[in-house]
């Protein structure tokens, strides 16, 4: 079977066809990176930017340079030893007059030889207008019948004689809650290449969820490991009182958990009003029940669904889902419970004894596009609505994210355990910290968490900033435009990206076109479908006003510059955890050395490995340390981390997780575990909330750590080790070791 040690993304379009990828391909293997793994590859939208917009499942995109031109690709791969994962995109295509298939639904409706393909209401469209299951709520993106087996066939056929050639090796599965039967998706898909063939699955997973154990996969694309890792950075305290100050300032009184259910109701009603409708009319026939008060209740049940979706069907409904729907159920607010009561028995496919065959299959075709439409309700919902309306602390609104990583921030138990339950049931899951989706990079989340430990200082200023520019805002209806949401928003993206020597050129139109993206997803003041010039125009303006202020951005800068050093240290301790931890280690494109990038399309500019290369030095890394600002530290750390993961691959892929606990009076400082496989062990050390140790912009120093700080180690562990960082010896006594011995050099440690 193959299972990466480490996967590279890389964003296929016309800029960077095939042959360009070819170019770098000995550079990916001297990093040490194991699998190239691609955006979609099958032909698009001319000129897409990302491929997700397939319009013809039998060719290869001539864009990317096409059948021979992919062909040419792999065997370069072959002669650098790396293989290939593909990302494919069974759930939809582009529904535009590129698409042949479409194209010929259009013109002959079902009488077409391609109408079988799509996911059409027939019965719901007319001669102007056909009726069809969209991907999200763009229009323009027709969801596909892969749970038809006839479907799945015609589209997968091309693919799948690709995988026999053994041209590639992987695959991703996007968006797999859009496919409305996951399960037999994959199963097929199993069948269909080998029985080890390695699957991976775009799977967004609730705070507490797990991936269904029937799903013949070997994990996620790596959001859930994200968001743990992120976790493990903000500091609780001081979470606590930023979020207590944001809400004071804003009259903002709501938590995250009301004001996403709130984004659901206000995108059910603007984005999915016609599907939703169609649910309750079919409901309030289904139970014989015609009052308004179903609906109320299906989107309460709808806005207090905590996860993408469930899978239950007439087959399988699991007893955790009846738990969950249950519980849904019993936070309802209705005075109708025996109407309630009966929208449950719907949801579970509970029929009643006289329910004839035809109405079972109504019930489970109901239930299933029910599912398929909290997937999307989720996403633009807290995605793509709360996470830009809730900005207290920028870092956890993140792509997989949940009020849960609010309510749990700084618990390192909920990581050990996460890890632990990852290595017993999917160790080759992908351990993601940016991808082309992520609406900050890793290292400027690195940056953002720091907030939660300079709190005092980030709070006094925050409130000096919003006194201090409030003439710089515009008064639109009586109302100060930017508002002080926005403002947060603003001085946290700035403080997140700000480049570590002076600001280029570009900054300021990234972040134009990160705030019209992000005032617009916020849906507040101007939204995509009714956008509101007026307002952006006031807070481009603001935001211009601000980066020409020299008060402002004195005190900015000195702010940042602190930001930064310390966000540094997070941005390391991520990458030593992320290789080392269960899970493959998932590189995004350009993130091996600094990258403060921030939502599509800023993460998916063009990268400039001529410059990335240049940073290899042989230099040690605790002296790369000291000149970090230069980007070589992370970028050599990344090398050393990957040759020793390439070492030691069977401890890495296959050894138990141990979690190390710790003494002493910064012991909630140290994040320690233990790799472990046959009778070899890797321990790994890194830190978290450095401010407490370290002094701003001093050189690492272990001079914070006493005697009483230890990690204890497992009783059967030898008592000399050695660095395979730095090669220094490390004694234990009395089945412990001293942090300050393990950090002497750098703060972090490998041995």
């Amino acid at each position: 079977m193959h299972i990466p040690l480490s996967t590279y993304r890389v964003q296929l379009n016309k800029e960077l066809p095939f042959a360009k990828i070819e170019e770098i391909l000995g550079y990916l293997k001297k990093l040490g990176i194991s699998d190239v793994y691609t955006s979609p590859i099958m032909q698009a939208q001319p000129g897409s930017s990302h491929g997700y917009d397939a319009t013809n499942y039998e060719k290869i995109n001539p864009d990317l340079g096409g059948y021979d031109g992919f062909k040419r690709f792999c065997l370069k791969l072959q002669e650098n030893s790396l293989n290939l994962c593909v990302d494919i995109v069974p759930n939809h295509m582009a529904s535009t007059e590129h698409n042949p298939y479409w194209q010929d639904v259009v013109k002959n409706r079902e009488k077409s030889e391609h109408a079988f393909l799509f996911d059409i209401n027939w019965a719901g469209s007319t001669d102007e207008k056909l009726s069809y299951r969209r991907f999200f709520d763009i229009n323009e993106l027709v969801c596909m019948r892969v749970e038809d087996d006839e479907v799945f066939k015609k589209t997968h056929q091309l693919l799948f004689s690709l995988v026999k050639e053994n041209l590639i090796q992987g695959l991703r599965i996007d968006h797999i809650d859009g496919l409305r039967s996951p399960a037999k998706y994959l199963k097929n898909l199993k069948a269909h290449t080998r029985s080890d063939f390695y699957i991976i699955v775009e799977k967004i997973l609730g705070f507490a969820e797990t991936l269904p154990d029937e799903w013949p996969i070997d994990g996620t694309t790596g959001y859930d490991f994200l968001n743990r890792l992120n976790q493990v950075f903000v500091e609780p305290a001081g979470l606590k009182k930023i979020i207590s100050h944001y809400q004071e300032v804003t009259h903002a009184q709501k938590s995250v958990e009301q004001i996403r259910q709130d984004s659901i109701i206000l995108v059910i009603e603007k984005l999915f009003s016609a599907e939703f409708t169609n649910l309750v009319n079919q409901l309030k026939e289904f139970i014989d029940e015609y009052d308004d008060e179903v609906g109320i209740i299906l989107l309460q049940m709808s806005a207090f669904m905590p996860i993408y979706r469930i899978y239950g069907n007439q087959e399988q409904f699991s007893d955790d889902e009846k738990d969950l729907i249950n519980k849904i159920a019993d936070k309802i607010n209705t005075k109708r419970r025996d109407l309630l009561e009966r929208i449950k028995q719907v949801i579970l496919l509970q029929f009643p004894p006289d329910l004839s065959e035809q109405q079972k299959q109504l019930w489970a075709r109901w239930l299933s596009n029910w599912q398929v439409l909290t997937g999307p309700l989720m996403a633009k919902g807290f995605e793509d609505t709360t996470c830009y309306n809730f900005n207290a602390f920028l870092s956890l609104n993140e792509v997989g994210s949940a009020p849960e990583y609010y309510t749990r921030a700084g618990h390192l138990d909920d990581f050990h355990e996460y890890n632990e339950l990852k290595q017993q049931k999917w160790p080759y899951s992908l351990n993601a910290t940016s991808t082309h989706d992520t609406k900050r990079s890793e290292d400027v989340r690195a940056r953002l968490n720091v907030l939660s430990e300079l709190k005092d200082e980030w709070v006094s200023l925050s409130t000096r900033w919003i006194k201090e520019n409030h003439s710089k805002k515009t008064l639109l209806n009586q109302e100060m435009a930017p508002d002080v949401i926005d403002e947060f928003m603003i001085y946290q993206t700035l403080l997140g990206i700000w480049p570590i020597h002076d600001a280029n050129s570009d900054l300021q139109q990234r972040i134009h076109n990160f705030l019209t993206k992000a005032l617009r997803e916020r849906k507040s003041h101007t939204t995509w479908f009714a956008p509101n010039e007026a307002y952006e125009k006031a807070t481009m303006q603001f935001f211009d006003t601000l980066i020409a202020s020299q008060t402002f951005l004195e005190s900015f800068t000195a702010f940042q510059k602190k930001v930064a050093f310390f966000g540094m240290y997070n941005s390391l301790a991520q990458i030593v955890l992320k290789t080392t931890a269960p899970g493959v280690p998932d590189f995004y494109q350009g993130c091996e050395s600094w990258c403060f990038s921030l939502v599509d399309p800023d993460n998916r500019h063009p990268i400039d490995y001529q410059s990335i290369k240049a940073l290899e030095s042989h230099d040690s890394l605790a002296q790369l340390l000291k000149n970090w600002e230069d980007g070589r530290i992370k970028f050599n750390t990344t090398c050393k981390l990957l040759e020793i993961r390439n070492s030691f691959k069977e401890v890495f892929l296959h050894g138990k997780y141990i979690p190390l606990s710790t003494q002493g009076g910064l012991a909630k400082h140290v994040i320690a575990f233990a790799r472990e496989f046959d009778n070899s062990y890797v321990i790994v050390v890194a830190l978290r909330f450095v401010t407490d140790l370290l002094a701003p912009f001093e050189h690492w120093s272990n001079a914070a750590f006493s005697q009483e700080d230890k990690i204890i180690l497992p009783k059967l562990y030898k008592r000399e080790f050695h660095s395979l960082l730095t090669g220094e010896k490390i004694i234990s006594t009395d089945e412990a070791i001293l942090v300050a011995d393990v950090l002497k050099t750098l703060p972090f440690n490998i041995f």
